[in-house]
């Protein structure tokens, strides 16, 4: 949907790629603390859900999509609302699963965030958990860390492998022409 200022915001939004974590985990912490969700698996979700790679890649897939759709639901009655519930939406299943994807092999992997959010070893994501499985100083069993990152493979591994028809045509859309 194009409003005055729409280039402005979304440009602000892409500014904040530039951002690295490190500088925003601070204010984060603060808030999510004041929320009182520290030490919770909510603490790493929801800092997690809306993310500029997110916005600036849905954006590009719905600027793809043909206008003719639109213009003929809208012809046939549909309000704005409609048209993208009903048309734009199942449409955009394989640009989400391309984002979903992605974000999930981000985050699956993240270290520094999980670090500084969570404190109690129930919490800790993966890469948390396998650096607590070398001991204090390094001395515990190699076999076992290396073991537990063949383990933290697996469903990465899994998601790839049943996203992959998605991510085949998510990139793979528009190349036809």
């Amino acid at each position: 949907m194009r409003f005055r200022g729409s280039g402005l915001l979304f440009a602000l939004v892409l500014a904040t790629m530039m951002i690295p974590v490190q500088v925003t985990i601070v204010p984060v912490f603060m808030l999510i603390r004041g929320m009182g969700l520290a030490d919770t698996l909510l603490a790493l979700i929801i800092p997690a859900v809306p993310t500029a790679f997110g916005t600036f890649l849905m954006r590009q897939y719905f600027l793809n999509l043909p206008g003719d759709y639109a213009e003929a639901a809208s012809l046939d009655g549909a309000g704005p609302w409609r048209v993208f519930l009903s048309v734009y939406l199942p449409l955009s299943a394989p640009g989400m699963a391309i984002v979903g994807i992605l974000a999930f092999n981000y985050h699956w992997n993240e270290f520094f965030r999980p670090l500084v959010l969570v404190n109690s070893e129930e919490n800790f994501t993966l890469p948390l958990g396998l650096v607590s499985l070398q001991g204090h100083l390094g001395t515990g069993s190699i076999s076992v860390v290396l073991a537990g990152v063949v383990l933290s493979m697996i469903p990465a591994l899994i998601v790839f492998l049943f996203g992959q028809r998605y991510l085949r045509e998510g990139l793979t859309a528009g190349a036809g022409k």
